[in-house]
């Protein structure tokens, strides 16, 4: 389950399309979910997601930073204990996922107007300079 709910801020986890700012690390707000209803549950298709990395081709877009991101298809192959056989599965799920915290990798480099640490959670002194680099 991915809970969305619209205006929250979002943060990409894929490289979508590096070259147009849709890559992963880029931050954004959701502005608008498609569903679909399948046997009794609804599913969330093409979301519409507000990015200022990303600017439409169209001059004369209302929106000029709106765009849709679509469903991502993954593949996985495993297999179980010391087992030869392969397992696979895939699913289909919005490549973003709810931008109100980061992990210490995730916030590095990026320009917060506040943020909250847990220095407690650092394994090492390097894990901390991360954090707060």
């Amino acid at each position: 389950r991915l809970p969305l709910v619209i205006g929250m801020p979002i943060f990409i986890v894929d490289n979508i399309t590096v070259e147009l700012g849709l890559a992963n690390g880029s931050r954004g707000t959701l502005v608008n979910i498609n569903f679909e209803k399948r046997e009794g549950c609804c599913y969330a298709i093409p979301a519409e997601v507000d990015i200022t990395l990303y600017t439409s081709s169209n001059p004369s877009a209302i929106f000029p930073h709106w765009i849709a991101i679509l469903l991502a298809a993954k593949s996985i192959q495993f297999s179980k204990g010391t087992g030869k056989k392969l397992y696979s599965t895939h699913h289909h799920q919005l490549p973003f996922i709810p931008g109100f915290s980061f992990t210490a990798h995730n916030s590095q480099s990026r320009s917060l107007n506040a943020a909250t640490i847990h220095l407690e959670s650092c394994a090492t002194i390097a894990a901390s300079y991360v954090m707060l680099s």
